[in-house]
């Protein structure tokens, strides 16, 4: 399966300490966001103040997954990948605010409303763990829609690298929690694991994580909406 950083029972290669954003912050991402900045930087801070609220959004999000009793006392790596997901949400904040500050920018230091609403919702009427991984998958999928847009709109060279970067580890996280419900769905759920028999998967296994040959954008939230001074409602707010 190629190089991968060991989680107790599980390996993913794309999720190793190697990347950029995996384990901590860490001298690489350090070294990113203390770059120069550009010329015109109002709109690229506001994109990335709205990153940092998805980002905290979720972080939260999963901190409440893991404590749900289905997920806690259940399945060790669905576990595992879940608490792992929830520590580099909170990296991928992290490195958000500080391109931000970098920038000239405040901090934005409140999860997304809209993101944080769904997720409410969600929860409160949520205490299985197919519950749990599906409210995952489309948190992680808003994310990535968000990234994919608003990545072409920074003007930033080192936000627009940031982004694509941790767009690319959203993406993936989206896939494996589609793997994991459908098998959840399906009543499979001893299947959730490594390693892997390819022979025991349901046919379908091979094509839920990716349905779209190409990633739609139909799910980002706006570039501002998780911006400092911004009202749930998209409305500026005086200081």
């Amino acid at each position: 399966m190629g190089q991968g950083q060991d989680y107790g029972s599980m390996r993913l290669p794309l999720l190793s300490r190697r990347s950029l954003l995996a384990g901590s912050v860490g001298t690489a991402v350090a070294a990113l966001v203390a770059r120069p900045a550009g010329a015109d930087t109002a709109r690229d801070i506001q994109i990335l103040q709205t990153a940092s609220a998805l980002e905290l959004a979720k972080t939260a999000a999963y901190q409440r997954i893991v404590e749900l009793d289905a997920v806690s006392n259940g399945n060790k790596f669905l576990l595992s990948f879940l608490e792992t997901t929830r520590n580099q949400h909170g990296e991928h904040a992290a490195a958000f605010r500080a391109r931000t500050t970098a920038l000239g920018g405040a901090e934005q230091g409140r999860p997304h409303p809209g993101v944080q609403e769904i997720a409410d919702e969600a929860l409160a009427g949520t205490t299985s763990a197919l519950g749990a991984v599906r409210l995952a998958e489309q948190l992680e999928t808003i994310a990535t829609h968000t990234y994919l847009e608003n990545t072409a709109q920074l003007d930033d060279p080192v936000a627009r690298q940031l982004m694509a970067s941790v767009m690319g580890v959203e993406s993936q996280h989206a896939a494996i929690h589609r793997v994991m419900a459908a098998l959840l769905s399906g009543g499979s759920p001893e299947l959730i694991g490594l390693p892997v028999n390819p022979a025991q998967l349901p046919a379908a296994a091979g094509s839920v994580a990716t349905p779209d040959a190409i990633e739609p954008a139909t799910r980002a939230v706006g570039l501002e909406s998780g911006a400092v001074g911004v009202s749930p409602d998209g409305a500026e707010q005086n200081a």
